[in-house]
């Protein structure tokens, strides 16, 4: 009995096209914006409602023993956790994930009012909404791995912090072009 449901749920399936249309700026309409006022509204509840609620009471546990466990407390409730997201350092993360949560949002709204039109406006901010923190979140942990943060003369730190930023962007700037070279002389179709 199930699989004849499942048969004729199969044969009211609506057929889907392939094509899709790529609408140019010049042919504006108010509905094109409803994706990206969807995806900012949901990107702010998710920022003020969802994230706190899932972060509030947030516990850590590190195995000391063979099933036993040291357990700390992070956050005890929602103001706990606005109190993380001041702490220094937790902006950038913060803004990464929620530029790229942003992005998946507006692909999803995309999809949602008309799966086979995109506006062009909005598939280039959902690319960046989705590419800057590709790039921001290793170049930010490899700072954070590598070189720790150190305290001394406010001037001589400020430029240190700069310092040190371009020379970790330029080993994953490096490495990356490194890691494209090689696999091009390994396979020279590409």
């Amino acid at each position: 009995m199930k699989r004849l449901i499942l048969l004729l749920a199969l044969c009211f399936i609506p057929t889907v096209s392939a094509e899709v249309v790529l609408e140019n700026p010049a042919t504006f309409s108010i509905e094109l914006l409803f994706p990206i006022a969807l995806s900012i509204f949901a990107a702010l509840l998710l920022w003020k409602i969802f994230v706190p609620t899932q972060l509030a009471n947030l516990q850590v546990a590190f195995e000391i023993d063979d099933n036993l466990y040291e357990v700390h407390r992070i956050t005890r409730g929602r103001k706990d956790v606005k109190e993380l997201f001041q702490l220094p350092g937790m902006g950038i993360g913060i803004a990464a994930y929620m530029m790229a949560m942003t992005g998946v949002l507006l692909l999803i709204a995309e999809l949602v009012f008309d799966s086979g039109t995109y506006y062009q406006p909005n598939v280039i901010l959902m690319g960046l909404l989705i590419l800057i923190p590709i790039i921001v979140s290793p170049w930010e942990t490899l700072n954070g791995q590598l070189l720790g943060s150190r305290s001394g003369d406010a001037r001589k730190k400020k430029v240190r912090l700069i310092l040190r930023r371009v020379i970790t962007l330029s080993i994953l700037v490096g490495v990356t072009i490194a890691t494209l070279l090689f696999g091009m002389q390994r396979d020279p179709s590409t």
